[in-house]
């Protein structure tokens, strides 16, 4: 595996066509963490699935987020996560 770099990356709308697809570049650059935030279940479980059926991505980097960005608990998400 190569080395994580110091990073944690979140992305909103990650199940989406944009979101999904910074999903996949960001995800070769090995950041620390990726928290992948969407709103709509379906979406969210085939972006991750997709991600974690790659043999050189590391499953453990991931964090799948189901909640919608207006919600107060999405910034506390945002300050506990310490997104670069």
């Amino acid at each position: 595996m190569a080395e994580h770099s110091s990073k944690s990356v979140i992305i909103t709308g990650a199940g989406g066509s944009i979101g999904s697809e910074l999903a996949k570049q960001i995800i070769k650059d090995n950041p620390f963490k990726l928290i992948l935030v969407e709103s709509c279940e379906y979406s969210l479980f085939k972006i991750y699935s997709s991600l974690i059926k790659d043999p050189k991505c590391n499953k453990n980097i991931i964090k799948p987020v189901l909640i919608n960005c207006t919600s107060k608990f999405f910034i506390e998400t945002f300050k506990e996560e310490k997104i670069d």
